[in-house]
């Protein structure tokens, strides 16, 4: 098992997979890295799968227990 897959199960991450990481701040901070899956992207709403559309915002998760 490698470091992106012990990441991926041990924050139980859906529907994506882990590409990289860094530490920021200090080491306070992990960021991720991640890709929907080769098949296509779920619908958070209807669950349906889709075109994937590039959307290069980021997403902040604060203070997710570990």
């Amino acid at each position: 098992m490698n470091i992106l897959h012990f990441i991926h199960n041990l924050l139980k991450i859906k529907r994506f997979r882990v590409t990289g990481f860094t530490f920021r701040n200090y080491y306070k901070e992990l960021w991720l890295n991640v890709k929907p899956y080769k098949n296509g992207a779920c619908c958070p709403e209807c669950n349906h799968r889709g075109k994937i559309v590039r959307n290069l915002k980021a997403r902040i998760w604060i203070n997710v227990p570990v």
